[in-house]
């Protein structure tokens, strides 16, 4: 195969950011077109009102016209209702399909990991054995020179012994000696130059090793970043809804709202009156809700004095949270955006929002 699994990754997040951008746009494509023709049915459905309360008194013909006109009108407002949910439903397949591509190409890339990770630990493995072989021979050959040296010794005594008998034979031993010795030297020399190249072996693999460790943290970052805007996405268009569901009426909804000097707040939902400030989390830590809630939360209105005399609450959203981090963090007086079964977006009001 050509294409490398990092081309195959980000062509794969690329195709599903197309995806998502086509299907945002048919989907506002629709709503528009929805509004439009809801708008001028009404006013359609207006100006007959008035025209039929002129006529009223001048032809019962007329009032049986114009009811066989309005049953009409109710039928196509009744298509316009079901175009529009058969529309909805084919973005949240769309969306669901999505999902579960993005969801196999991160288990590829774990398990291509985890094999890479075995092959190096292998290898490793393998560069440890023959560095216990290159020991033993080295021992081996100290072991023979010095049995070696121990020999010569001996004929040394053996010849200074008999060297009035036999000056001849001393020196033919002492040759032999001589030789034995070049032999260990250069014995000696092979078994250094094999261990500098392992070194050397060794060196390349350690900076080898470095190298694709820091393309996996790479790749690592770049999945939490499309995960991070993944979420924002999540809960920033479906806050106003949720909100909604709970009694809070949205007007507004601001994304990375950020004031001078001070950190970005990821969706701030806002009416005449309230505004709900939320960060939004891939996986919430333990400590995130108690940072945003001693740090962050009470500068922001400091950062926007716009909002002086609302009442402000906090929230916290994240597409990962356990149950007991979603009761936690409810106790705490702050709002939770989690996402539910379905995939869209599920709110919890807390028994006693606090309020700033």
């Amino acid at each position: 195969m050509n294409e490398s699994f990092s081309d195959y990754f980000n062509r794969v997040v690329d195709e599903i950011h197309a995806m998502r951008k086509t299907s945002d746009e048919r989907f506002e494509r629709s709503c528009e077109e929805f509004d439009r023709r809801l708008a001028e049915s009404r006013a359609e459905h207006q100006r007959w009102i008035e025209e039929s309360n002129k006529r009223w008194e001048k032809a019962d013909k007329q009032r049986a016209e114009s009811a066989k006109q309005w049953a009409e009108h109710q039928r196509w407002m009744k298509a316009a209702d079901k175009r529009w949910e058969e529309s909805r439903a084919e973005y949240q397949e769309r969306q669901r399909r999505m999902d579960e591509r993005f969801e196999q190409s991160r288990e590829e890339f774990n398990q291509s990991l985890a094999e890479s990770r075995a092959e190096h630990q292998r290898w490793i493995d393998e560069s440890n054995k023959r560095w216990a072989e290159a020991d033993k021979r080295w021992e081996e050959s100290r072991a023979e020179h010095q049995r070696r040296m121990d020999e010569a010794d001996k004929q040394r005594a053996e010849s200074d012994k008999r060297w009035e008998e036999s000056r001849a034979e001393h020196q033919r031993r002492m040759d032999e000696a001589d030789k034995q010795r070049a032999e260990a030297a250069k014995q000696w020399a092979e078994h250094k130059r094999w261990m500098e190249a392992a070194d050397k072996r060794w060196e390349e693999s350690r900076a080898e090793h470095k190298r694709w460790m820091k393309q996996a943290d790479k790749r690592w970052g770049d999945i939490a970043n499309v995960q991070g805007e993944i979420a924002e996405d999540l809960f920033r268009r479906n806050a106003a809804a949720t909100l909604h569901a709970h009694g809070i009426q949205v007007d507004e909804v601001h994304h990375h709202l950020k004031g001078p000097g001070t950190r970005e707040y990821d969706v701030v939902a806002v009416n005449g009156s309230e505004a709900v400030v939320f960060e939004i989390k891939n996986k919430l830590r333990s400590d995130d809700a108690t940072k945003f809630l001693g740090t962050q939360l009470p500068q922001f209105k400091t950062a926007f004095p716009q909002y002086e005399a609302y009442q402000v609450y906090g929230g916290i959203g994240a597409l990962v949270m356990s149950r007991e981090q979603e009761a936690e963090v409810a106790a705490m007086g702050l709002f939770v955006l989690t996402q539910g079964e379905d995939g869209t977006a599920r709110l919890r009001k807390p028994k006693n929002p606090r309020v700033w």
